[in-house]
């Protein structure tokens, strides 16, 4: 099982892997809150809602 790291991903959101899903949550400074877990069917889920999205930047012709 891959190490589970922290990643910020911006705007006090955070990101895990844990080797089966994805957890998503916020900080308020000393603990998690807000966890959302994202297993393999919800990441698809997720993935073809933002290809349907006609928005710049769910593109990957976005420029940061």
């Amino acid at each position: 099982m891959p190490a589970i790291t922290r990643t910020h991903l911006g705007d006090g959101v955070y990101a895990e892997f844990d080797g089966f899903q994805i957890c998503l949550y916020t900080l308020n400074g000393e603990a998690r809150t807000n966890e959302v877990y994202l297993d393999a069917y919800v990441w698809k889920s997720m993935l073809e809602f933002m290809k349907r999205q006609d928005a710049p930047a769910f593109t990957s012709e976005r420029k940061e």
